[in-house]
């Protein structure tokens, strides 16, 4: 399991390396934006770990989502900027923490991060076909541009056709144990997806009003 760890320097954050070293990961230190972005688009990578400034890290996470990377990534900082945290959320990062923080929580993430990235087989719903291990989506062998968030949303809604996820559920599978922090943040992961999907897929996510959101062919 390959960690990809964003420093300011390689010699930066020595406990949090030999922490994933013993966990039994495989941390790759980068120190630039340029490495960090070859780097991640690797199939080979479970996560990415950003631990930079606030300001820094939410560039180089936005720098990654332009680029169209789908792997999961997490914000860490030693500086409180809530805000900051906030807008990373908000906009598909798969956690976000502040110093001091629980290693176990990290690790948890993690872990949240690899059974995301690593589902059986590829997933069809005619012409619209996802890769988990690849992590990527094609409409008629056409890729669609989306970002690692709205691919985590599209595989939860194709792994559960025809059911009824809940907001609360949604949020448990995509964030895990973060706090939730915006009172919108689904909806707008699930608008835009939709909006990103072919347009004879779009009304396949049905908004159950009250409750979450449905997946199905059967409108």
């Amino acid at each position: 399991m390959q960690v990809i760890l964003y420093l300011e320097h390689a010699g930066a954050e020595p406990s949090l390396q030999k922490l994933l070293t013993q966990w039994g990961a495989i941390p790759h230190v980068v120190t630039t934006q340029a490495q960090l972005l070859a780097s991640a688009m690797s199939s080979e990578v479970t996560a990415v770990l950003i631990v930079q400034s606030a300001l820094e890290g939410l560039a180089a996470f936005r720098v990654l989502g332009e680029a169209g990377c789908t792997t999961p990534c997490i914000l860490i900082t030693h500086q409180e900027s809530h805000t900051t945290r906030q807008v990373a959320l908000h906009e598909g990062a798969s956690a976000y923490f502040i110093a001091p923080f629980s290693y176990t929580e990290l690790l948890r993430s993690i872990s949240q991060s690899k059974r995301q990235a690593k589902p059986a087989s590829l997933l069809r719903l005619g012409s619209l076909v996802l890769d988990p291990t690849s992590r990527t989506a094609y409409s008629h062998q056409t890729p669609l541009v989306i970002s690692r968030r709205e691919f985590d949303l599209l595989l939860l809604f194709m792994t559960h056709q025809g059911r009824v996820l809940t907001r609360a559920h949604i949020w448990e599978e995509l964030w895990g144990f973060q706090d939730y922090p915006l009172a919108n943040t689904i909806d707008v992961q699930v608008n835009r997806l939709r909006r990103k999907l072919p347009f004879e897929y779009r009304n396949y996510i049905s908004t159950i009003y009250g409750v979450g959101y449905r997946f199905s062919s059967m409108l």
